[in-house]
């Protein structure tokens, strides 16, 4: 329908994407079959990182080569890998902390993948800034995780500036408070 929208008054379509990246579930699916049907540019060359092992190791991972790039990874100690779950988190607040250290006014972000790591990996992060002064007096606000019937409420969480948060929900889009997006209490 776009297609022949576009074409009837004359305007050219020019969809960009990777035919290789999982679509969009709601909408969505078209490019792969675009790209099929009429052919597209490819662009080969990763941008948004510097290091050309790593750019080597991104485009394995296109091609769906993921050992090789799991090797380059491991070769630059850009992925590590440990014994246990309880290896990998403590493995985890040690480097953290020791950049911290070394570069405490960097922003970082630790991704786990449970809610309940999340949780805990967040309350020690937080005592690490707090320790360091980077989290002002606090304020107790109650918090939920989830949207409608799956909401869940929680315990009232301490806040202080200085605090990041992330939004679970989106909000108001206007003012920029969709779910993903990051801040900082002021």
């Amino acid at each position: 329908k776009l297609m022949g929208y576009a074409d009837k008054h004359g305007a050219g379509f020019r969809p960009i994407g990777d035919p290789q990246q999982l679509g969009s579930v709601p909408r969505g699916g078209m490019f792969p079959v675009v790209a099929k049907r009429f052919g597209c540019a490819q662009l080969t060359e990763v941008m948004r990182n510097k290091d050309p092992e790593q750019k080597r190791a991104f485009n394995k991972m296109h091609e769906r080569e993921w050992e090789e790039a799991i090797e380059i990874f491991k070769e630059s100690k850009s992925i590590r890998w440990n014994a246990s779950r309880e290896d990998s988190m403590r493995a985890l607040t040690f480097e953290y902390a020791k950049d911290f250290i070394n570069a405490p006014e960097l922003t970082r972000k630790i991704i786990a993948p449970t809610n309940i790591d999340v949780d805990k990996l967040n309350l020690w992060a937080r005592d690490l800034l707090k320790k360091a002064g980077k989290i002002g007096p606090e304020v107790e606000i109650e918090t939920s995780r989830g949207e409608g019937d799956n909401r869940v409420w929680r315990v009232p969480l301490p806040f202080g500036a200085g605090d990041r948060i992330v939004m679970t929900e989106t909000v108001d889009k206007k003012k920029g408070l969709v779910n993903g997006a990051f801040g900082t209490v002021v």
